[in-house]
């Protein structure tokens, strides 16, 4: 059996506007001591996949301090790891996706168009958002093959709205043919 940890909507950074600038900065150093328990979680339950499905940024801009512990702690999960960037953490020329040195066990989704990885047992989906904006559903046009492999996909979205963040319906995900959507 396939074990699979799937995490999203991290926000990591986020401006915590409403607090004061002290409470703000713990607020920030709890969500990176996040980083660390996912990590050992992985660890602990002996995952085989690590699926981060979108907005694990708060935006493009990122303190050194949390590109360093998202760094270390990704290199210290024994698994694949594969990152959908989000709407908020939107991959581009700019973006932290791009800036900053990966660990070789982390896959970062680049495109806008479906990316297919052969895994062993499994195919796993992914993509990214290249916009703060996106319309169309991000599983439109999959229909996975019937080959007796495990189908999975990684992506952020909207499930049951429309809209401008990768609006996803229960028909898309149910004519997918996907076994696991993260």
């Amino acid at each position: 059996m396939l074990k699979i940890i799937h995490g999203a909507d991290f926000h990591l950074d986020s401006p915590f506007s409403g607090l004061t600038p002290e409470r703000a900065a713990q607020r920030r150093g709890e969500q990176r001591e996040l980083l660390d328990a996912l990590a050992g979680l992985a660890r602990e339950k002996g995952a085989d996949l690590v699926l981060l499905a979108g907005d694990l940024l708060d935006s493009e801009h990122v303190y050194r301090e949390t590109a360093q512990a998202l760094r270390s702690a990704l290199a210290s999960i024994p698994c694949p790891v594969f990152i959908s960037p989000g709407n908020h953490d939107f991959y581009g020329e700019r973006s932290a996706w791009t800036a900053l040195d990966w660990p070789e066990n982390v896959h970062i989704f680049a495109s806008g168009a479906l990316e297919q990885v052969d895994l062993s047992g499994c195919t796993l989906w992914g993509r990214a958002f290249t916009d703060a904006h996106q319309q169309s559903c991000p599983l439109a046009g999959l229909s996975v093959p019937d080959d007796g492999k495990l189908h999975l996909a990684v992506l952020h979205g909207n499930v049951g709205q429309d809209g401008d963040y990768g609006p996803i319906s229960p028909a898309d995900i149910a004519a997918s043919g996907l076994d696991y959507l993260a």
